[in-house]
């Protein structure tokens, strides 16, 4: 931790910050560095005999630039996605 907050110290703001606690739901505000500022709805859902196990599904609303972003980060994804996809089918 010492050396991340040395160079970045907005990490070390960040940190000093931290809530940690448990959700459910959760409003969520990020800089995705392909398409910038997102505000996203964060659900958090337990894996059943996953023990702390997680699964977080983030959505945006409805024809917010947000989910334009989301929108474009899927389709940036294809290829690799494509790819994987291809790989499986060779087994």
């Amino acid at each position: 931790m010492g050396e991340l907050a040395m160079k970045r110290p907005e990490f070390a703001t960040m940190w000093a910050e931290h809530g940690v606690r448990k959700w459910a739901l959760a409003a969520y505000r990020m800089h995705h560095p392909v398409v910038g500022h997102m505000e996203l709805n964060l659900q958090s859902l337990g894996v059943p005999e996953g023990e702390g196990q997680r699964i977080v599904v983030a959505t945006a609303d409805d024809d917010s630039s947000s989910a334009a972003a989301l929108s474009l980060l899927a389709r940036l994804d294809l290829p690799a996605r494509a790819k994987l996809s291809e790989s499986a089918r060779r087994g």
